[in-house]
Order: C-alpha cells, then sequence, then structure tokens
C-alpha cells in the first residue's frame, strides 16, 4: 500500500508538471485544448492512488486549464 502523502504529493507534482507541459506547446495550440496535458495525471493518479487523487487531479488540472489557458486568462 502507498503512503497517502506521497501519493497526494505525486499527484500535485503531476499536475504541476501538466501545467508547465502545457505552457510550453501554448504558442503552438493557443486556446485550443487547453485540457489535453491534464489528462496524464488524472490516469497516473487514477492507477497509484485511486478515486480520490484521480478526483482531486482532474479538480486542479480543470482549474488550472481554466485559469491559464482559457479567454479571458488570469
Amino acid at each position: 500500500m502507498r503512503r497517502p502523502v506521497a501519493v497526494y504529493g505525486g499527484t500535485l507534482a503531476a499536475v504541476a508538471a501538466a501545467a508547465v507541459v502545457r505552457a510550453m506547446f501554448d504558442p503552438l495550440v493557443g486556446d485550443r485544448l487547453p485540457w489535453v496535458t491534464f489528462v496524464i495525471p488524472v490516469a497516473l493518479a487514477s492507477w497509484l492512488g485511486g478515486a480520490r487523487p484521480a478526483a482531486l487531479a482532474s479538480v486542479l488540472g480543470y482549474l488550472a486549464g481554466l485559469y491559464l489557458f482559457v479567454d479571458p486568462r488570469y
């Protein structure tokens, strides 16, 4: 069994990494596909920790994508 601190910490790190990767692709895709990179942290959190970390990754990915990549930005 994995430790909850490690699972939730990994979930937060994966969502942050997905936001950075999406920001790197921002000049190429612009406003299209704002949540495409956040699928990977959700799948990873689901595999490692189950439904609750996956739900956290989903919510955080949605909020990060909405704030950073959907017009009006910020």
